[in-house]
């Protein structure tokens, strides 16, 4: 019967000295970030996404952009890998290069994105002025919501659902005409400014 166990030498080009694997200690993402890596594997794509996103605020794209490639590729959960998308979309929308960014949305929608990520892209684009971009990503997120009845939304909080809110807000700068989602919205929104 053959081992299915890697060889020292097969795990040493996989987990470096310093037992993080070996990408992750390639991106030289500092002390206490590795340290964490090290006490919390399970939350690797949390420590990741938050240590991309100090990198970006010190105007490290590059390096940012290394972190969210490596989550994209070898994230265990997918969520955490839609969401190093997003990361990396902005970083490149950032860049001036809108080519590529058009290149991992198409990506993403064919993979099929999840809530979150598409709720993030839908402000993201609308921050960057791509309004009917947004809203195809707004729409998509509330597929659930646009497929039920608006009657049963109407005791949640507006900030449990940001995906109705930005698609109301976006359908409004289009100037398109309300629907009973986007009236929902407003009326939350009234009654949260009058009460």
């Amino acid at each position: 019967m053959t081992s299915i166990n890697p060889s020292a030498e097969v795990k040493a080009s996989i987990i470096g000295p310093e037992g993080l694997p070996a990408r992750i200690a390639e991106l030289e993402l500092g002390g206490k970030t590795e340290q964490e890596l090290r006490d919390h594997p399970e939350e690797r794509g949390e420590i990741l996404l938050d240590a991309a996103a100090v990198l970006r605020g010190d105007g490290e794209l590059t390096r940012a952009l290394g972190v969210y490639q490596y989550l994209i590729e070898e994230a265990v959960d997918r969520e955490d890998a839609q969401y190093a998308t997003v990361g990396k979309i902005d970083v490149l929308l950032e860049r001036g290069d809108g080519t590529a960014a058009d290149a991992e949305l198409r990506e993403l929608w064919s993979r099929g994105p999840m809530e979150g990520p598409a709720v993030l892209l839908g402000e993201l684009l609308e921050g960057n002025g791509r309004m009917e971009d947004a809203l195809s990503w707004f729409d998509f997120a509330c597929r659930g919501h646009l497929n039920s009845s608006v009657e049963q939304l109407e005791d949640v909080d507006l900030a449990y659902v940001p995906e109705l809110v930005g698609r109301a807000r976006v359908r409004g700068a289009l100037g398109y005409a309300s629907d009973e989602f986007d009236l929902l919205v407003c009326t939350h929104r009234e009654k949260w400014l009058g009460g």
